[in-house]
């Protein structure tokens, strides 16, 4: 399934932090794509940061990426799934975090790490429970191959 463009892509330099989503940007219940899409096409080790802004009531917050060789069509991340000798592809799920105990106010959750061979990365982000007035900085770096 294709994902609709989100606007700008922002090609990653040697160890350059990388905004993907301003601060101030709300979150709601429904996925939003981040405003630039990431080039990584030299890289291979992208991490993603988040900083939330937590309010009373938000039990979780998602992060979903997808990857794509011609920045246009968007797919999923495929992930690794082995259950005894057995390995078999599919589409990652969101990666979810469980916010609920946290404090209010500016929290800097686990950093995303993963080794991508796709040109291209997307991250779209939403919370739940709770979400008015809470925003996510997204930000992203990349290793050099």
């Amino acid at each position: 399934m294709a994902i609709v463009p989100s606007g700008t892509t922002t090609e990653l330099g040697t160890t350059d932090l990388q905004t993907l989503r301003a601060a101030g940007a709300l979150l709601t219940n429904s996925y939003v794509v981040c405003t630039n899409d990431l080039k990584i096409d030299n890289y291979d080790q992208v991490e993603v940061l988040f900083t939330l802004t937590k309010v009373a009531g938000m039990t979780s917050f998602e992060a979903r990426i997808s990857i794509s060789q011609d920045g246009t069509n968007w797919f999923p991340r495929p992930n690794k799934s082995t259950a005894g000798s057995t390995t078999v592809i599919v589409a990652e799920d969101p990666i979810t975090y469980d916010v609920s105990a946290m404090s209010n106010g500016v929290n800097r959750l686990a950093p995303l790490a993963f080794i991508e061979l796709a040109k291209y990365v997307r991250v779209e982000v939403k919370a739940t429970g709770t979400v008015a007035l809470s925003d996510i900085l997204v930000e992203a770096i990349a290793n050099k191959r």
